[in-house]
């Protein structure tokens, strides 16, 4: 899914993200906001009179990011894409203009906040639909369908016989291709969780870090896909 075609999937921020934003209009001025939510593309801040910027859409502005986790405040140039009014306040979305800036530098505040909201799922277009392998330990191997997907899990729809070849295994090797992705990902996980859905079988998936070759690497690019989906 191309990310100018899609909403991307957002973090809501709140006290314990502990991010905060502050907007300089085209002139410098500082505009202390709100944060409302943020992702790799833009994000939506919520300015309070009498610091009340009047800004046109298209304009370009200057977004600083600040937390306990930034060594320095990262500013972003940003273009105005959306404004509402709510008496006399008013809420912006904001279009990050330089992309790469902010994944180098924003990114890992990013990972830590979906690390911390581990249930964050998202789930697949129903076309193409995306195709996992798993594979145990002494060779058994299915093919199932992605059902979900977050930065420390999945879940996966197999057909019942699977379950003959799985019926004693715990761990496994996952492997899938996401949309955009440069290869497939790879991870070993554990089957927390077994269900009956229709006629399939859901095996819901827990991400193992230290047994997963270069996680971080491989957490990346789910994030990524995560981000995308609405």
């Amino acid at each position: 899914m191309r990310l100018e075609r899609r909403a991307q999937y957002r973090t809501v921020v709140d006290e314990s993200n502990a991010l905060h934003v502050t907007l300089l209009d085209p002139e410098g001025s500082p505009f202390p906001a709100l944060l409302l939510d943020v992702s790799a593309s833009g994000a939506a801040a919520h300015f309070f009179a009498p610091d009340c910027p009047t800004l046109p859409i298209g304009d370009r502005v200057d977004l600083v990011f600040t937390a306990e986790r930034l060594k320095t405040p990262l500013t972003v140039a940003a273009r105005v894409v959306h404004r509402s009014e709510d008496d006399g306040c008013r809420r912006y979305g904001f279009r990050f203009i330089e992309r790469e800036q902010l994944e180098a530098k924003l990114y890992p505040v990013l990972r830590r906040l979906f690390n911390r909201r581990g249930a964050f799922r998202v789930a697949p277009e129903p076309e193409p639909r995306i195709n996992v392998t798993l594979e145990g330990p002494f060779g058994p191997r299915v093919e199932g369908a992605l059902v979900d997907l977050s930065a420390s899990g999945t879940r996966v729809g197999v057909k019942p016989v699977a379950e003959l070849l799985f019926a004693k295994v715990r761990k496994v090797a996952i492997s899938l291709s996401l949309p955009d992705s440069r290869g497939p990902v790879r991870m070993t996980g554990n089957i927390r969780h077994r269900r009956l859905v229709g006629a399939a079988i859901h095996y819901g998936l827990d991400f193992d870090p230290e047994q997963s070759e270069n996680f971080a690497h491989q957490q990346k690019a789910i994030i990524n896909y995560v981000m995308q989906r609405e």
